[in-house]
């Protein structure tokens, strides 16, 4: 865009007509023409200058001001994206968390489930146990006893028979004192 350069304080009848201010201008990169045949510079009484830089300056407002608003639009865009993201990867850990914990109820459940059924073997484990103890203890009670009964009889017996060997060996004794005296009367008896 070509600039325009502010002209000296000229006098009032020397001030440039607008097909003079206009001729080259443009706003916004599309230039400005004006039809000048239709305009009379000799009748031009309106201070097109003043209203120029007046239209100049609003649009430069305007501009700066669309400017300044396309900026907090693009922060606020970045602003968005930004928590947008965060909102994303909040979304996303709150879902492995859940994918996490969700797992680890399930493996939880399942330890549960498993000990419960070790404890319900073990219990019945404990049952099937106790008969066989209360069978064994039944079976050695009776073995017990049987041996008690088969050692007392095998006692009484030995007793006799160590009553019968006394016996025995008393009489040898005795037969062996008699001995001699039987044998002095058998010589006796034959001398005679």
């Amino acid at each position: 865009m070509a600039a325009f350069q502010k002209p000296k304080q000229p006098r009032r009848e020397s001030q440039p007509s607008i097909s003079h201010l206009t001729s080259h201008e443009s706003m916004n990169g599309i230039p400005m023409t004006l039809d000048t045949l239709v305009l009379n510079a000799g009748n031009d009484t309106i201070d097109w200058q003043h209203l120029y830089f007046g239209s100049r300056l609003l649009n430069s407002k305007l501009r700066s001001e669309h400017r300044l608003e396309c900026d907090r639009l693009g922060k606020g865009k970045l602003a968005m994206r930004r928590a947008i993201k965060v909102l994303g990867t909040l979304s996303r850990s709150q879902q492995n968390d859940s994918k996490v914990l969700g797992a680890e109820w399930s493996f939880s459940l399942k330890e549960i489930d498993r000990l419960k059924q070790q404890v319900s073997g073990l219990q019945s484990d404990n049952s099937e146990y106790s008969s066989r103890m209360e069978d064994l203890t039944s079976s050695l009670q009776k073995i017990l006893l049987r041996l008690s009964e088969e050692i007392g009889a095998k006692t009484e017996d030995l007793h006799k028979k160590w009553i019968e060997l006394d016996d025995k060996i008393a009489n040898i004794l005795r037969e062996k004192q008699e001995l001699p005296d039987t044998i002095s009367k058998a010589m006796m008896k034959s001398m005679v």
